[in-house]
Formats: C-alpha cells, structure tokens, sequence
C-alpha cells in the first residue's frame, strides 16, 4: 500500500501521465496481495485444538 501511495504522489506531484501504467499495476498486484495475506491471517485464527 505504501508504493501505491508513493506513485500516486509522484503522479500527482510531478503531473506525468506516463506513470500512470504504474499506478494501474501496482493497484490490480496489491488487491489479490492482501486478499492473500487476510486468508492466511484468517486460516492461522481458524485454527481449532484438540479440546475444543
């Protein structure tokens, strides 16, 4: 998330359209990347022991 905030600032701060490809492929890489990473967390707290 925080080179996607990073692009969109030079984006911004420099008002250069060609980073825009940039911005498009961190952002469609980021979504599965933390789909990814909230169903490991949530498979980890799914977890059930023996006693219960």
């Amino acid at each position: 998330m925080v080179s996607w905030a990073l692009a969109v600032g030079a984006t911004y701060l420099t008002e250069n359209s060609t980073l825009l490809p940039t911005l498009i492929l961190l952002g469609s890489f980021l979504v599965p990347a933390v789909f990814v990473l909230w169903a490991h967390e949530r498979h980890e707290t799914a977890r059930t022991s023996g006693r219960r």
